[in-house]
């Protein structure tokens, strides 16, 4: 059964995969999708919900 929980866990593991893929730290990646690197790191861990009003921004680190 899917929760919130495990969607947001789920999705914050794949973000960490493909940050990793790309060779970049929180840091990198915060600095290049223009949010804290706190944040970076909350959706990682799957504590951070992710505002799909705003993929463009959450995406753009990724070059999406």
């Amino acid at each position: 059964m899917w929760t919130t929980v495990n969607v947001l866990q789920k999705t914050g593991s794949r973000i960490k995969a493909i940050r990793k893929f790309n060779g970049l730290s929180q840091e990198a990646l915060a600095e290049k999708a223009d949010l804290h690197y706190v944040y970076i790191g909350g959706m990682e861990r799957g504590e951070r919900n992710i505002n799909p009003a705003k993929p463009r921004k959450d995406s753009t680190g990724f070059r999406c």
